[in-house]
């Protein structure tokens, strides 16, 4: 596949994991008349809805994508594919009781010209690697990182909170869905490496490992291999999907790596999402070893059983 003087090779692999029985992410690529089209989706919402989700947000993306006029705004044709996939899931949702409450993360890439726009909902995730560093080009949708953008919690805290999968924006969950678009194009040149994920792969791999695969000399199909393996290794709690491009040709040079940035949040939500997130492990209660609950249930069922034959005997005599 060719930009304008840059050939692409992409690659791309989706595996269900070690724990969960259905695969409810979904990948897709392809040419559209305004250049050439990335997705990445992770679906949520019970045994059916988040395939159902996912398996929308691509289908309604491709689909808006190839009816697109080829000079039009790629941010705004974006923009509105990602809006119109939110409300018919949402309606989709709400018509059908089995599918209530599924939603999708999307992380999108179009490329022409040999620009690519990046758009994104949720915490799957976008990374470039040019010069052997490793930048990431989206911010996740998560309350954890509301906490992180207001400056009450660091990056690492974030990666290891327990909480750290729920989400703050999703496709499809909400009538109004947060559309992240990185605010200028990536000029690409020779050497780059794309990679679409979801968080099966960042929850399981951490950055530096991804830095290591992408810098490497491998195709993009045995780097999603590596990835992909590397994830199940480490315990593959959940479906893992990556996505990789690479732009192949002349070295030029072009204008840097745009840093991702959105919009912080009011300070009403920032102080609820801290109550939520932080209060509520202040306020956990320890739980009893099952071995201590046995042994109180058995002694309070005989205390209670020796108390009511002492009031009996008191009674008949």
């Amino acid at each position: 596949m060719s930009g304008s003087q840059l050939i692409f090779k992409v690659a791309e692999r989706t595996h269900v994991g070690r724990v969960r029985r259905i695969n409810q992410d979904d990948v897709w690529h392809g040419q559209t008349p305004m250049g050439f089209f990335y997705v990445v989706a992770d679906g949520m919402g019970g045994h059916a809805g988040g395939e159902v989700a996912s398996n929308l947000v691509v289908t309604l993306l491709m689909k808006r994508a190839a009816k697109s006029d080829p000079n039009a705004d790629p941010v705004a044709i974006m923009k509105d594919a990602l809006y119109r996939a939110n409300i018919e899931i949402f309606r989709k949702g709400a018509l059908n009781p089995e599918l209530y409450g599924m939603g999708s993360t999307a992380v999108a890439v179009l490329i022409r010209d040999s620009k690519a726009y990046i758009a994104h909902v949720g915490d799957s995730r976008i990374y470039m690697l040019r010069d052997d560093q490793l930048h990431r080009l989206t911010i996740d949708h998560t309350l954890v990182q509301m906490l992180v953008d207001s400056g009450l919690m660091t990056e690492d805290e974030a990666e290891d909170h327990p909480r750290s999968h729920i989400l703050n924006s999703a496709v499809g969950c909400h009538p109004d869905a947060v559309v992240d678009i990185l605010p200028e194009p990536v000029y690409l040149t020779g050497g780059d490496v794309l990679l679409l994920c979801s968080d099966g792969l960042t929850g399981m791999v951490d950055d530096k490992y991804i830095r290591e695969v992408l810098a490497s000399d491998l195709d993009p199909d045995k780097m999603c291999g590596f990835l992909v393996d590397m994830a199940l290794k480490n315990g593959g709690t959940d479906n893992v999907t990556v996505q990789i491009i690479k732009a192949i040709g002349d070295r030029e040079s072009v204008r840097p790596v745009p840093a991702p940035r959105h919009e912080p949040p009011p300070p009403e939500e920032v102080e609820d999402t801290k109550r939520y997130i932080v209060g509520a492990q202040e306020k956990r209660p320890r739980r009893m070893p099952p071995w201590l609950s046995v042994t109180l249930g058995s002694f309070g069922g005989f205390a209670l059983a020796s108390l009511i034959y002492w009031l009996m005997l008191r009674l008949l005599f």
